[in-house]
């Protein structure tokens, strides 16, 4: 959890960023809704969850980390399809920082 607090939030083009700003204000809380379900239904918040305070501009969540959690549960399926796609596709591939500058 030390090294999720020290992630380097910030511009998502910036070669410094470790995570940057969620798409929309939307999507931020469609986020947080679905966090919330897995939290009534028995996970566990490690850390995380709160919207990051450092930037007044984009929509920045902190990095969360639940436990607890099953298969019942939203946030698994969006985390299986993830891990999925991570194995199939190389999405360094779909997104690179330098041909966006």
């Amino acid at each position: 959890m030390k090294t999720l607090k020290g992630l380097q939030l910030g511009d998502g083009l910036d070669e410094a960023t470790e995570m940057g700003s969620l798409i929309n204000a939307e999507r931020l809380n469609q986020i947080d809704g679905i966090v919330q379900e897995a939290l009534q239904h028995g996970a566990k918040l490690e850390t995380g969850r709160q919207r990051a305070a450092e930037f007044s501009a984009g929509h920045f969540s902190e990095p969360t980390v639940l436990t607890k959690v099953n298969d019942d549960m939203a946030i698994a399926s969006i985390e299986n399809a993830i891990n999925y796609l991570n194995q199939t596709i190389d999405l360094s591939l779909i997104v690179n920082r330098d041909a966006l500058k």
